[in-house]
């Protein structure tokens, strides 16, 4: 019982530091959930292949006009066309989408994309 209220306490005093803290877990579950998506599509399809250059032709792929931005459409069309659009809801994107463009001042939350950088560490 002391032991939960201390929790309860401690996650409310970083609650108030960080108002995204409980947003940020559940990015970190929909980045989870998409790392893990793409490897287990590299393991069936790639598996023969470096990561690194996995991760290139995957780029190659969504960043269809070349401008270092991916967008929620490209990520669902490589999520649909992997056979995986089932797996990550656009919500779950848009959560990701949205944490990225807090911590990177170059993404264009209006236009819902992310650097290509940042679409690389989830592969």
């Amino acid at each position: 019982m002391i032991r939960s209220s201390l929790s309860a306490l401690r996650f409310n005093q970083l609650s108030k530091l960080n108002p995204l803290s409980r947003f940020s877990s559940c990015h970190e579950r929909t980045e989870t959930k998409l790392k893990r998506v793409f490897e287990e599509y590299r393991m069936k399809n790639y598996s023969h292949t470096l990561p690194s250059r996995f991760k290139k032709e995957i780029i190659c792929v969504i960043d269809t006009d070349r401008d270092g931005m991916v967008t929620i459409d490209d990520i669902n069309r490589l999520l649909s066309n992997i056979g995986a659009a089932n797996r990550v809801t656009k919500d779950e994107l848009k959560e990701v989408i949205n944490e990225t463009s807090l911590n990177h001042p170059a993404s264009s939350n209006a236009n819902q994309s992310i650097p290509v950088d940042k679409i690389t560490q989830l592969l």
